[in-house]
């Protein structure tokens, strides 16, 4: 499903990007272009990337999200600026013949990461644009969303809760886990129909967590459960249909005739497939039981066992792809261990290791396509972090940034979906501010900009997006928990930016006597009819 400082990084091995294959042939891409191929059993033409010229490069609009207007004061500043509008038709200052404004059908671009760079990370020398990497989507500026619903979560008697919401479905369905008080996590689904689900576990059960769900409504997680009732199983995999409330429990596979010690499921496809991590039944030797990634399928575990930098059998599954292909990390991403991204799919196995001073690898979003979103870290300066956007053939680039003159302390991108958007957050060096984003074809927005009438004050940043959906539904487990939808534009909305206000005032005005874009109301002329449309919807 889809889910959840400095850059130099083109100089390694002189800017050449390397990929091991299968047999350890080596694939050098330079340019955005292989210099080698997989091997001549299975070659790899690279040359059918294309370059998305022309593709839009508008931003947000700056402004601030604000509660819609009272009719009183729209009508009164419709009455005026009306006024002002025919005094100038008369005068002969507006017109047909005035030329159209900057940024006439875009975003205003004084608010720009750009479409290729982080915004404090710097282009460095990668591989192409961000453009380059995915195919174009039909129209070049991102949607509008809509607040769909807000779920508030409460805990009994009182106590503030601990929660978030990991993964999103087509239907609406959101999972994760909620804390109460001094207990322990608890897996939870919040339907599209709502209210709140749990699963029906076993007497004894105790922390758990919802990681994934797909549009089947099945969901899947880990549940600790007694060792004595388990025959030594720690950590258990469980899949749990909300509809017929099926409850699957799915022990470890042995090792050595042992039983596995945990077994940690991170996301799972329409076809049941899930894909995660487990460890063998010394949890303390690394170099014998783990991690290793697995994939489940058809009731049988797959295990594969990637060899990481330090030369141990050491790796995660962390994301999977309708295809069931398998997008984690070549070692262990928690605790500061050198790792590398690793793949399993019909090409069968590869890896893309670190770049020169980045240091952990951490998988974030697979889509069908084989395009992947992922963020790291630099040694000595783990908090410093830039996100990447990439395909399994090896184009790669930096997602950018809204650049800002205290500079990018953080780029971690979340999810992608299978239209190649995808949701993260960006944080500054100063002032703490984290930003909600979406970026779509390379160019980076601020997430909160783009929400029609939205229920939040102006100085609400958006948290972290965790998850988008297919169809292009967001979750941000803020408090409260935000879920939402694309939406059309409001009428008025000439300049795309999911608001009406002044800019699109002066679209229309450029366009004034005229057909097409501005036409409000369809009757073939721009005039004070459309005037008053757009004021009865503006909403800056």
């Amino acid at each position: 499903m889809g889910r959840n400082a400095r850059g130099d990084t083109g100089r390694i091995a002189g800017g050449v990007q390397r990929w091991r294959a299968p047999g350890g042939v080596e694939v050098q891409v330079v340019s955005g272009a292989p210099a080698a191929a997989w091997g001549a059993a299975d070659a790899r033409d690279m040359s059918s990337a294309r370059r998305l010229d022309g593709v839009h490069a508008g931003v947000d609009v700056v402004g601030r999200p604000r509660r819609h207007r009272g009719r009183g004061r729209r009508a009164l500043l419709r009455a005026v600026l009306s006024a002002c509008v025919v005094a100038l038709v008369f005068a002969g200052v507006i017109g047909p013949a005035l030329p159209a404004v900057a940024g006439d059908g875009a975003k205003d671009s004084g608010d720009s990461g750009g479409a290729g760079g982080s915004g404090g990370a710097g282009a460095g020398g990668l591989v192409g644009p961000c453009s380059m990497v995915l195919e174009p989507v039909e129209l070049p500026y991102p949607p509008c969303f809509r607040v769909d619903r807000t779920i508030t979560v409460t805990c009994p008697g009182g106590s503030p809760p601990f929660y978030s919401a990991l993964d999103i479905n087509d239907l609406g369905d959101i999972c994760g886990y909620r804390l109460c008080g001094a207990g322990v996590r608890k897996a939870v689904v919040w339907p599209r129909e709502g209210g709140m689900l749990q699963p029906p576990f076993p007497a004894g059960a105790s922390s758990s967590e919802a990681r994934a769900i797909n549009n089947g409504r099945w969901a899947t997680g880990m549940v600790s459960l007694p060792t004595s009732g388990f025959g030594g199983w720690h950590g258990v995999m469980w899949l749990w249909n909300i509809v017929t409330n099926e409850l699957l429990l799915v022990p470890p596979p042995l090792f050595d005739g042992d039983p596995g010690e945990l077994i940690q499921p991170e996301d799972l496809n329409d076809a049941m497939d899930v894909v995660g991590w487990l460890i063998g039944p010394s949890s303390n030797d690394y170099a014998n039981y783990g991690p290793y990634a697995f994939r489940w399928r058809g009731g049988e575990f797959e295990i594969f066992p990637f060899v990481d930098p330090l030369g141990v059998e050491r790796s995660e599954g962390y994301r999977t792809n309708a295809h069931g292909d398998i997008f984690g990390t070549a070692g262990y991403r928690i605790g500061g261990l050198p790792n590398e991204l690793a793949f399993v799919d019909a090409q069968g196995l590869a890896t893309l290791p670190p770049y020169d001073g980045w240091t952990a690898m951490r998988p974030a979003g697979f889509a069908d396509s084989g395009a992947f979103v992922a963020y790291t870290s630099m040694s000595g300066n783990p908090g410093v972090w830039i996100g990447l956007l990439g395909t399994r053939d090896g184009y790669l680039c930096e997602l950018p940034g809204i650049e800002q003159p205290q500079g990018t302390r953080r780029i971690s991108p979340y999810a992608i979906n299978n239209a190649g958007d995808v949701v993260g957050y960006q944080q500054y060096n100063t002032g703490g501010g984290q930003f909600a984003m979406l970026w779509r074809n390379g160019v980076a927005h601020r997430l909160v900009r783009m929400v029609i009438a939205a229920p939040w004050p102006a100085t609400y940043n958006g948290g972290t997006p965790t998850a988008i959906s297919e169809n292009g539904q967001i979750v941000i487990p803020s408090s409260p928990i935000y879920h939402l939808v694309p939406a059309p534009p409001p009428p008025g909305d000439l300049n795309h930016d999911c608001r009406v206000g002044f800019q699109d005032l002066l679209l229309m005005l450029s366009r004034w006597g005229t057909a097409g874009e501005g036409d409000l109301n369809g009757d073939g002329v721009i005039d004070t009819a459309d005037l008053w449309m757009l004021f009865d919807h503006w909403n800056p």
